[in-house]
C-alpha cells in the first residue's frame, strides 16, 4: 500500500514535499495577474501552510515564520480571487434576467473590472514582499539536503503519518457529528474548515498512501465545494447589493442589480438547503474504516 520505503526519514519526505509545493507556488506567482494564477497562488500557499502546520514538530526552527508569511500572502489575494469568482458566476447568473436588464448591468460589470485593476497592485506588493522576505529564502533552504533538521525528523515517515492523520481525522469527525446534529451555518463552516485540513493532510501524504486515499479526497472535496458554492453566492449578493447603492448608476442598472442580488440569494439558499442531505450521506464508521485501511491501525473504541 505504501510506495515509500519505511526507512525514508520524515525530514527527507518533507524536503521533497516542500520542494514540489514551493515550485508550484513560484509557477503560480509568475502567472499572476491571470485568473488561474491568482487562484493557484492562494491554493499553493494554503497547501504549504497546511504542510508546515501538520509537521510543525518535525521542522527546523523558523518554519512557523514561513507559515505566517504564507498566510499574509494568501490573504492579500483573497479579495482578488473572490472578485474573479464573482466574474465567472456573473456570466451565468445574469442570463436569467431579461435582455434589457442584462444590458443595464454593463456599467456594473465595468465597475467590477475597474475594481480588479485596483486590487492587482495590492496583490503585487504582497507578492514582492514575499519574494524579498527572509521566509522565502528559508523555504528554499528547507528543500535542500544540507538544511538542519531536528532529531524528531530522523524517524521514518511510516511511524509519523498515522498519528498525524488520526489527529486530523478526529477533528473532522467531531465537526461532522456536530454539523449533522445542529445543522447550523456556523457548524457547516467549521466542518468545511476541518474537512479542508483533513484533505490537505491526505494530500500532503498522498505520495505515502497513494491510491487508497483518493476516494476520501473526493468525498472531502464534495463537502468543500458544496459549502463553497453557498459562500460564493452569498458573497456575490453582498457585494452586488453594496455596489448597486452607488449613486453613479442609473435607476435601470440599480433595478437590474437588485434582481441579480435576489438570484444570488436564491442560489445561496438552495446550496445551503442541500447541506443536510450531503452530510447524511457521510457515515462516521466508514470514515473510521478508511482511516484504519490507510494507517493499518485498528479503530479505537469510543
Amino acid at each position: 500500500m505504501n510506495p515509500k520505503p519505511t526507512s525514508l526519514a520524515t525530514g527527507a519526505f518533507l524536503r521533497d514535499s516542500l520542494k514540489q509545493l514551493g515550485e508550484r507556488l513560484d509557477a503560480a506567482c509568475k502567472a499572476v495577474p491571470e485568473v488561474e494564477g491568482v487562484h493557484q497562488v492562494r491554493v499553493s500557499a494554503r497547501r504549504l501552510r497546511s504542510l508546515l502546520s501538520l509537521f510543525r514538530d518535525y521542522l527546523p526552527p523558523g518554519a512557523r515564520q514561513v507559515r505566517d508569511r504564507l498566510r499574509e500572502l494568501a490573504d492579500a489575494f483573497s479579495a482578488l480571487r473572490d472578485l474573479d469568482v464573482l466574474f465567472a458566476n456573473f456570466d451565468e447568473w445574469h442570463r436569467e434576467l431579461p435582455g434589457k436588464d442584462a444590458n443595464a448591468l454593463l456599467p456594473l460589470l465595468q465597475r467590477l473590472a475597474e475594481r480588479r485593476e485596483q486590487l492587482l497592485p495590492e496583490a503585487q506588493v504582497a507578492l514582492e514582499a514575499w519574494r524579498a522576505s527572509p521566509e522565502f529564502e528559508l523555504l528554499q533552504l528547507l528543500a535542500l539536503p544540507r538544511a538542519e533538521w531536528p532529531a524528531a525528523a530522523k524517524v521514518s515517515i511510516d511511524s509519523v503519518a498515522p498519528d498525524l492523520l488520526e489527529v486530523a481525522h478526529g477533528r473532522f469527525r467531531k465537526a461532522l457529528e456536530r454539523a449533522r446534529r445542529r445543522r447550523t451555518l456556523e457548524e457547516y463552516h467549521r466542518l468545511r474548515i476541518a474537512g479542508k485540513k483533513l484533505r490537505y493532510a491526505l494530500m500532503a501524504l498522498a505520495g505515502h498512501y497513494g491510491e487508497p486515499a483518493k476516494p476520501t479526497l473526493k468525498a472531502l472535496a464534495a463537502i468543500q465545494e458544496g459549502f463553497g458554492d453557498y459562500l460564493d453566492a452569498s458573497h456575490a449578493a453582498d457585494v452586488l447589493s453594496h455596489l448597486s447603492a452607488e449613486p453613479e448608476f442609473k435607476p435601470a442598472t440599480r433595478r437590474a442589480c437588485a434582481k441579480l442580488v435576489e438570484i444570488c440569494r436564491e442560489r445561496a439558499r438552495a446550496h445551503l438547503a442541500e447541506m443536510p442531505e450531503l452530510l447524511d450521506e457521510l457515515d462516521s464508521r466508514r470514515w473510521a474504516e478508511v482511516l484504519e485501511a490507510l494507517t493499518g491501525r485498528k479503530r479505537r473504541k469510543r
